[in-house]
């Protein structure tokens, strides 16, 4: 699993959370930064999907960001993954 992180305009958030919705991405936290927990197939996916509903050709896009994720934990179990 990856951490796909994209700091992008405001007014940009709607977009790209519809973008992600329909690669199957539903679940997205937005602090203006919207960020995802993908599987490792819809990385590329997930980033083609931001960039593409981000995009104004302005200075100000924005930027993705693509870290690993080593474990997380399922709060109302406690099981590891």
């Amino acid at each position: 699993m990856q951490v796909v992180k994209s700091v992008i305009r405001p007014d940009k958030v709607e977009a790209v959370k519809d973008a992600l919705a329909r690669t199957g991405i539903a679940g997205v936290i937005v602090t203006v930064q919207v960020e995802c927990v993908v599987a490792d197939h819809l990385v590329e996916a997930a980033i083609d999907a931001i960039i593409a509903a981000a995009r104004t050709g302005e200075i100000g896009d924005g930027r993705v960001f693509v870290t690993g994720m080593t474990t997380s934990y399922k709060i109302r179990t406690g099981e590891r993954e």
